[in-house]
């Protein structure tokens, strides 16, 4: 490679990767060269091969040691960007006539300030208190989440509990009331519920000769598709109690612009859904709509 004294190898990315230093570097040096594709830190072979041809070199974290020194006899300056020199052998730069520069205390404000903050940290115990708020934080998690399950299960319980019931008394859970009322093709539009109460869900709907639309609420779903689906429905359902509160909110809104029922669920089991779906409230919207 050809030799250049006034270019300048610049290995440091920092530097390498801040367009202002690099133009100026530019204008000054135009041959120069920088580290945009290489190691974050460069050493032996490599930082060799990158300095070969080069007069100067703009180093920060890269190992500058005996071998880099007696492979690059051309190399006569090297300016550190960074702090500490930790990473240069300055004997051997010294010993092949390389002169090493550097701007001492460029940070000292930052290392003051920094030391002040440990001291007062230290002083009023806040590594260990933030210790304790993590500490207490992931029990409460943990408590929550084992209330949530212990809630759900129960909510399943309850609808099963509430599925029995509708059973004994002849409504078999309300499928019974769908079966007798013809939906005529109309679409129901589901958001949020539970995943395993879905086919149930499709299937009483299909069997009352309607069309069924299900959108998780935004679980693995995208809201931006319940406009869409919206438009597509002719009434819509959210469980209240298996929702987000934002998709429920979206979908109560669209629904009210487009003049088409809403119905609030007040648990994410088939019998609600059947329950509002063959209300005389209901009913009289959707034959309007149709």
């Amino acid at each position: 490679m050809p030799i250049d004294p006034t270019a300048v190898a610049v290995a440091s990315r920092s530097f390498s990767r801040n367009p202002i230093l690099r133009q100026e570097l530019l204008d000054r040096y135009p041959g120069s060269w920088f580290n945009d594709e290489g190691a974050a830190v460069l050493s032996g072979d490599r930082i060799i091969r990158f300095l070969r041809g080069a007069g100067k070199a703009i180093t920060g974290l890269d190992v500058l040691d005996e071998a880099v020194f007696r492979a690059v006899p051309e190399l006569r300056l090297v300016s550190k960007y960074g702090v500490g020199l930790d990473m240069i052998d300055l004997d051997a730069a010294r010993r092949h006539g390389v002169s090493v520069r550097w701007t001492p205390g460029v940070n000292r404000q930052a290392v003051a300030e920094l030391a002040v903050c440990f001291m007062i940290a230290l002083c009023r115990g806040v590594v260990s208190l933030a210790q304790d708020l993590a500490a207490a934080r992931t029990s409460e998690d943990a408590t929550r989440t084992a209330m949530e399950r212990e809630v759900a299960a129960l909510r399943d319980e309850l609808e099963a509990a509430e599925a029995g019931l509708a059973a004994l008394s002849g409504e078999q859970d309300g499928e019974d009331a769908a079966q007798d009322w013809n939906l005529a093709g109309l679409t129901v539009l589901y958001v949020g519920g539970r995943s395993h109460h879905i086919a149930r869900l499709r299937a009483v709907v299909e069997r009352a000769s309607g069309q069924f639309l299900h959108h998780d609420g935004g679980i693995e779903e995208r809201s931006e598709l319940l406009p869409g689906l919206v438009s597509r429905a002719d009434l819509a359902a959210c469980p209240i109690d298996c929702v987000s509160h934002t998709a429920a909110l979206v979908v109560k809104r669209l629904c009210r612009q487009a003049g088409k029922p809403f119905l609030p669920l007040r648990s994410s089991g088939v019998t609600s859904l059947l329950r509002a779906i063959t209300s005389t409230e209901v009913k009289t919207s959707v034959s309007r709509a149709a």
